[in-house]
């Protein structure tokens, strides 16, 4: 197993579960742009779960040493059959979800996390920005709310802590390190390796597909 698939895995899942979040905040399947906020209502959450629940099961199938490689697997097969069943608008808008999602866990999220074991993992997280600058760009245009980073990440923070801490703990596991610190302090120090392989469009290959036809 390459080293250097491990601290994509959990990404995509997130980045999956962004868009359903959002997907039913207006008749037409996306929110009103102006909305400063966005609530996952009952069915919202309910959806959540059900696709969550589905990558679980996915995931159990799959011969995997490590739990977020397997998540990860089932996650860009199930973001793969959303944009296949979608319309044109559907499409793009899911798209940009899971580039959101994709966005916040290597971001938001990990540097959140990190934070709470004493590591500052600043400089992997703006070197992760300044790589995907274009297509954030692109993806911005076709967010159903303002602040949709801002809103996945409030709105999953306890999720996209317990998968980044899997995460983290299997890196850990992988690399002989005695704590999730020590994971934290390989991103900055393997940001390079990691950064080369951390691209949207091998994550996600799919989604990137149909924000690279849109810019």
């Amino acid at each position: 197993m390459r080293k250097s698939l491990i601290p994509l895995a959990v990404c995509i899942l997130i980045a999956t579960a962004g868009y359903f979040i959002f997907s039913s905040t207006s008749p037409d399947g996306g929110a009103d742009k102006t909305s400063k906020q966005a609530k996952m209502s009952g069915s919202d959450k309910d959806t959540l779960h059900e696709t969550m629940n589905e990558m679980k099961q996915k995931a159990e199938s799959y011969d995997e040493n490590y739990e977020s490689l397997a998540m990860s697997r089932a996650a860009s097969e199930l973001a793969e059959d959303m944009l296949g069943q979608a319309d044109d608008k559907a499409k793009l808008e899911t798209a940009a979800g899971v580039f959101a999602g994709y966005m916040v866990r290597n971001t938001m999220g990990l540097k959140a996390y990190c934070a709470g074991h004493g590591v500052d993992v600043s400089p992997f997280t703006n070197a992760f920005k300044a790589q995907h600058k274009d297509m954030a760009e692109t993806a911005e245009k076709y967010y159903v709310i303002e602040n949709q980073m801002q809103a996945i990440y409030d709105e999953m923070k306890d999720t996209l802590t317990k998968l980044i801490d899997q995460e983290m703990s299997d890196v850990a596991a992988m690399m002989g390190y005695k704590s999730n610190a020590q994971s934290c302090e390989w991103m900055n120090s393997s940001a390079e390796q990691v950064l080369e392989h951390a691209k949207f469009e091998k994550a996600v290959p799919a989604a990137y597909a149909v924000l690279a036809g849109a810019q």
